[in-house]
């Protein structure tokens, strides 16, 4: 009997020898064709094989009563037309253009339609200086059309006002494209959340099958009632994480709903059947054209541009509103008398053009002066933190990219080590504690896989939002 148990050992041996040296010649062919695909385009992005990892269905206790299934597509349009931080950009932008819409309005005549009622009843002064005690009614009807204003002052103050509109709309696209990544984010956290849940189910269910054969084991005289104490030890572990993992899908899902703006108490369940590697941009090894489209069109940026405008444009009626003519004009069309028959007509006008100065103009300029510097130093904090945005995102995709290959090898090595472990366990040549590892071991690398990818496709979007061009078209495209 021992020299069958020394004859399996050295077989074991022998096959795991062979295994080691085939894995070890795949390992040199799989790096040497991985440095030829290197050479042919480029050190910094190799990687053109999309992979994916199944995504099963889980049952768990629902927040609420009620379940709903969505993909990502799905959840990319509903919040791009219905998050109530989009709704507050966009009321924003009504108010911008109100705004706008008021500064032209000013440098419209202003018309004023009157009508004027007087009765004067005692001694008055004539203008000759003659006095006398009178009693008469005196209506005025008329029209008044004035205008009232520094031009230069109004006209800058309009064009404030207008590139203001265009930085509130370029902040309403950065938000928007936020909110796109929140998403896209939240979405791949409830997906990672119930590929945990899946994971932890497999780990009870191997964790039940090694209380069974440990307590086989333990009746045949085999293996030693130690064994079945740690394995149901560890069993009660599993279930606590999976109860974990459990609670986490439901706090993923209600963090979902928030964003999507759908009643939390509803537990959302991803309808995807598996975790695809997704490639949103192509371009990765042009790390300098990503940079410089970014610093040209980002949303950030040119709301950035636009506040400098607009801060200089103010700088300019300030200047004029202290130091350039007012000017005022009026006319009135109308009529006096004492009685509605015995109304006489009348037409009155007048221009005055002049110079006010106040004391108060010299601080006005000086502040806003500091305003248009502050914006210009926002414009360029705001380059610098893009910049370094853009390289930082760009690395990370890269670095998710290198990991999926090592991730996925890391799963089908802990595959063939937890098969050896239960294979030597039931023949009573292993303990309940290698097997335990190997489960582990396992389930981290089944969860390490899942999340390389999903971090993979979030690296992606994070670096679509660096580069400010995350759209719901782009997005739904990718997905495709």
């Amino acid at each position: 009997m021992r020299g069958l148990g020394i004859f399996i050992i050295l077989i074991s041996t022998t096959l795991v020898f062979f295994s080691q040296s085939n894995a070890t010649d795949s390992e040199t062919n799989a790096l040497e064709k991985d440095k030829v695909q290197k050479e042919k385009i480029g050190p910094e992005y190799s990687n053109n094989q999309e992979v994916s990892a199944p995504l099963e269905s889980v049952e768990l206790r629902l927040i609420g009563k009620d379940s709903l299934p969505i993909d990502l597509a799905t959840a990319i349009r509903i919040a791009s037309s219905d998050n109530l931080e989009i709704a507050e950009a966009r009321a924003r932008v009504l108010e911008a253009k109100g705004e706008s819409s008021a500064a032209f309005g000013g440098l419209i005549p202003v018309v004023s339609l009157f009508f004027g009622y007087g009765r004067t009843d005692g001694r008055v002064q004539g203008s000759f200086g003659e006095l006398r005690d009178v009693t008469f009614d005196t209506l005025s009807p008329g029209i008044i059309a004035s205008y009232i204003l520094n031009p230069g002052e109004s006209i800058y103050s309009a064009i404030a006002a207008h590139r203001n509109v265009d930085a509130v709309k370029s902040d309403e696209s950065a938000i928007t494209q936020d909110v796109l990544l929140a998403v896209v984010e939240g979405y791949y956290d409830l997906v990672e959340a119930q590929g945990n849940v899946n994971v932890s189910e497999k780990t009870v269910s191997d964790a039940n099958n090694l209380v069974k054969i440990a307590e086989v084991l333990e009746k045949q005289g085999i293996g030693p009632g130690a064994d079945v104490v740690r394995a149901k030890t560890d069993l009660a572990n599993k279930e606590q994480r999976l109860i974990t993992a459990q609670e986490e899908f439901r706090e993923a899902s209600a963090d979902l709903a928030l964003i999507l703006k759908v009643d939390s108490s509803v537990t959302l369940f991803p309808s995807d059947t598996q975790i695809r590697q997704i490639k949103f941009v192509d371009n990765l090894n042009m790390l300098d054209d990503l940079i410089n489209d970014t610093l040209k069109k980002h949303p950030e940026i040119m709301s950035a541009s636009k506040q400098v405008d607009a801060a200089g444009a103010e700088v300019s009626g300030v200047w004029l509103g202290a130091l350039g003519p007012e000017v005022l004009l009026e006319a009135e069309i109308g009529g006096i008398g004492d009685r509605f028959g015995n109304i006489g007509e009348r037409e009155i006008y007048q221009g005055v053009i002049g110079v006010s100065l106040s004391a108060s103009s010299y601080g006005e300029i000086k502040a806003s002066r500091a305003r248009l510097r502050r914006a210009e130093i926002r414009k360029e904090e705001e380059r610098e933190r893009l910049r370094a945005d853009v390289v930082k995102t760009h690395d990370e995709v890269l670095s998710a990219d290198e990991k999926i290959i090592p991730a996925r090898e890391e799963l089908e090595s802990a595959e063939e080590s937890l098969k050896l472990s239960q294979v030597r366990f039931k023949r009573g040549l292993g303990l309940a504690v290698e097997v335990i590892q190997a489960e582990d071991a396992l389930a981290s690398a089944r969860l390490n896989y899942i999340r390389s990818i999903i971090n993979y496709n979030k690296a992606q979007v994070r670096l679509l939002n660096a580069i400010g061009e995350i759209t719901v078209e782009k997005l739904v495209a990718g997905l495709q």
